[in-house]
């Protein structure tokens, strides 16, 4: 990899986290109608018992209050009633059904049902099978906010956490009544939206500078007669293009080496005779 291409990716990882922050928008709940809650990322549905507790059943719930599923493993039936605690979905041995005549079946096919009908008379139950589980799911106007708009509290103040109600869906396993409650609560705004605005706007330009500073030091290092990193040798790269020599460089040296210390002894005994005539004649003078 070269010096560019390696710079080329380091300034596209770096575009990838801009991306995301400009694009990312929170995900919405929806209804039984699929239409979205308002400020759903803001309100927490949560499940606080199942009394009387019973072995075999369990449940669990959207946080933003867009469905309650509740499972049944016992060998009795359990009935779940609606909005006029009539009954509405059934789990039993033999599967899952619905009442087609509960009017919380035709509610729940709208995000804001009108409870205004359900003061009308109650038919037998039609029951209908729809699945052969042992559980069910199902939107629920008990866990969420019926309206558009916030809560009066909520409105004034959302920038605090409040707790908004409480809710029950009655149930009977086989005649006992058996109760699912639970809570909802705004989650507290982290600050203003204008703030929100302008710290994502100094976040981006950030980002954006820290982008353009890669880009002009990955320019900086691709200045003409500098090198590029990947293809400075190496000690090892040295040695690969360093020749051996050969045996005949070897023994000419060689022989050149041998040469020379002949002729360093030849040298040394030229010298010696003189030596001693000098040493000879230093003698005699001193005898006379």
């Amino acid at each position: 990899m070269t010096s560019t291409t390696r710079w080329r990716r380091i300034a596209a990882a770096a575009l990838v986290p801009a991306a995301l922050c400009v694009g990312m928008q929170p995900a919405g709940a929806h209804g039984g109608s699929g239409q979205a809650i308002p400020d759903a990322a803001h309100y927490l549905a949560q499940i606080t018992a199942i009394s009387p507790a019973t072995p075999g059943l369990t449940a669990s719930i959207n946080p933003r209050g867009d469905w309650i599923e509740v499972a049944n493993t016992t060998t009795k039936t359990l009935t779940i009633l609606g909005y006029a605690k009539e009954p509405y979905l059934q789990i039993g041995p033999g599967g899952v059904s619905e009442n087609s005549y509960s009017p919380t079946l035709q509610l729940n096919q709208s995000l804001f049902g009108d409870l205004s009908q359900l003061g009308g008379p109650q038919l037998p139950p039609d029951w209908r099978q729809v699945g052969t589980s042992h559980q069910t799911r199902w939107h629920d106007h008990r866990i969420h906010w019926m309206a558009a708009t916030r809560p009066p509290a909520v409105a004034s103040n959302p920038y605090v956490g409040r707790l908004i109600g409480r809710w029950t869906v009655h149930m009977l396993l086989d005649t006992t009544p058996v109760n699912l409650t639970g809570t909802l609560s705004w989650l507290a705004l982290s600050h203003h939206p204008v703030l929100s605005v302008t710290w994502m706007v100094v976040d981006t330009g950030a980002l954006l500078a820290l982008i353009a500073a890669v880009i002009v030091l990955a320019r900086r290092r691709r200045r003409p007669g500098t090198t590029d990193p990947d293809q400075t040798p190496t000690l090892a790269n040295y040695a690969a293009l360093t020749p051996e020599p050969s045996e005949r460089a070897i023994s000419d040296l060689m022989a050149e080496r041998r040469q020379a210390a002949r002729d360093e002894q030849d040298a040394m005994a030229a010298r010696e005779p003189a030596d001693n005539v000098t040493l000879a004649s230093k003698g005699g003078s001193s005898d006379a």
